[in-house]
């Protein structure tokens, strides 16, 4: 029987949830916590979603993939997978963002799987994840 591998986090935010929904869905604000990537897209369903980062001159696409489910403030949805391992579908994954409120407050809980049996991706996912969301709060909290 094959394990399945998913990365689960939650934050709360000192922020209210139209902060962080922008911080999620603002270009300008995701370069400053995900690695220097902008996320572009029209943010509507099935529409792509593409997170770039500019090297050397040049527009390089880190991650990208479709956006299956989007509710303004409350969850967004899209597929994940990086340009290498396009033509492979096992190495897809989907990344699920679910905010609440709470008296100004946000809840977010990301969810990104299935790995498989790729205890190596799922690792570097999972401490990638830490990464960004500590950076998200620092933007969200400190603007």
């Amino acid at each position: 029987m094959s394990k399945k591998l998913v990365v689960k986090k939650n934050i709360e935010l000192d922020a209210h949830i139209s902060k962080v929904w922008d911080a999620l869905t603002n270009p300008e604000l995701t370069k400053q916590y995900f690695f220097g990537c902008e996320a572009m897209s029209d943010w509507k369903p099935e529409s792509p979603i593409v997170f770039k980062q500019v090297a050397e001159g040049k527009d390089i696409v880190q991650v990208k993939g479709v956006i299956t489910n989007i509710e303004p403030q409350k969850v967004l949805q899209h597929t994940c997978l990086t340009p290498e391992f396009e033509d492979d579908p096992s190495k897809h994954t989907t990344v699920t963002y679910e905010l609440s409120s709470n008296e100004g407050r946000t809840q977010l809980s990301i969810t990104q799987g299935d790995f498989g049996e790729d205890e190596t991706r799922y690792n570097h996912t999972a401490a990638g994840w830490d990464h960004v969301l500590n950076g998200l709060k620092t933007v969200v909290e400190n603007q």
